[in-house]
């Protein structure tokens, strides 16, 4: 999910999304980790706010409006292939652990 991006990218506070969206602070943060998932019309009010769609806000659109199929078929090799099973067998807070790993070692 983009709501960190989209929230940073306009410097405001988990606290400040949430009384916009009237949620908890604490749902926000909890989103944004990947611990629980937004409600439908939590979604629509956050995709309303950063003026974007709810596909984009999932990650299923990219900034040109192109749908971004899930699932989509691709070379792998059976190491890669195990590591994405296995990360999908994993809860949404370590899938978000292993992202950020991921991100520290691809930026440097």
């Amino acid at each position: 999910m983009r709501l960190k991006e989209l929230r940073l990218d306009k410097n405001l506070s988990q606290d400040q999304i949430a009384k916009i969206i009237k949620t908890s602070q604490r749902s926000i943060s909890r989103w944004e980790s990947g611990i629980y998932e937004p409600t439908a019309s939590a979604l629509i009010a956050l995709a309303d706010f950063f003026k974007v769609s709810v596909d984009y806000l999932l990650n299923r659109e990219d900034e040109f409006g192109n749908i971004v199929i899930q699932g989509e078929e691709r070379s792998y090799t059976r190491e890669e292939n195990k590591i994405i099973e296995d990360y999908r067998k994993l809860p949404p807070h370590l899938q978000s652990i292993i992202k950020e790993t991921i991100k520290t070692f691809t930026e440097k």
